[in-house]
């Protein structure tokens, strides 16, 4: 298991600025989160894949700035939008994971309010999710609030209707903040979780420093570690 920080930590920062302080505190490895167009260009790429050579530290994850107009993109019922969709985030941020290294593209995906069978929804993940596979890229569902995937129920029937053929990122914080149980949430994804946001929190808080909560870490990892996570 290796621990790292995504450059989020320092928004609104600049994404760029955000890399090099990362730089200065040496972790193992970081997530990206991309935060506009121009951040997604080859001469970007460059720079930060500099940055990160310069420094011994791995990109492993990419946090796409367009995740809160994924329902708009893949889960309308403009079946057209959807494939220029995957084209266009094979553009956007398939090539830019090659460039820094980095294999995990995360997806919060469709949004509560939005009407969409289950079924179709798993459906249009797989296709995402095969074009990702065929370009050596990962895209890892993440449990997030105000979307389909904060459920615990959601999780469990995506990951049985896709015979498994899925892979999620679980988030804490988002699971305390829709009112899910955590460890239902770790229980549900199980084997299929490739990647994990931390964050501790306590009574009406949360995305809380490590310590400042009452989340049991030691048992988290325990599990972690019990999974060959």
């Amino acid at each position: 298991m290796k621990f790292g920080i995504s450059t989020s930590c320092f928004y609104p920062g600049q994404t760029e600025e955000a890399i090099r302080s990362l730089a200065e505190f040496g972790p193992q490895v970081i997530e990206i989160f991309l935060n506009t167009y121009s951040e997604t260009t080859p001469e970007f790429a460059k720079r930060m894949k500099a940055i990160l050579d310069g420094s011994g530290i791995q990109a492993v994850s990419v946090h796409p700035f367009t995740s809160g107009m994924e329902s708009l993109l893949f889960f309308s019922e403009y079946q057209g939008r959807m494939e220029d969709s995957i084209q266009r985030y094979q553009e956007l941020y398939f090539d830019f994971l090659h460039q820094v290294g980095a294999s995990i593209l995360v997806l919060h995906g469709c949004m509560n309010h939005v009407t969409i069978e289950d079924e179709c929804y798993f459906e249009r993940f797989a296709k995402m999710r095969e074009a990702a596979r065929r370009e050596g890229i990962i895209l890892a569902q993440e449990n997030v609030a105000p979307f389909k995937s904060h459920s615990v129920k959601f999780i469990r029937k995506m990951k049985q209707y896709l015979d498994g053929q899925v892979e999620f990122v679980f988030d804490i914080k988002q699971s305390v903040r829709a009112g899910e149980n955590p460890w239902e949430m770790l229980e549900a994804m199980g084997k299929n979780m490739v990647h994990t946001h931390i964050s501790d929190h306590r009574d009406q808080e949360d995305c809380l420093p490590i310590g400042n909560g009452v989340f049991d870490f030691s048992n988290y990892f325990n599990i972690l570690h019990a999974s060959s996570f």
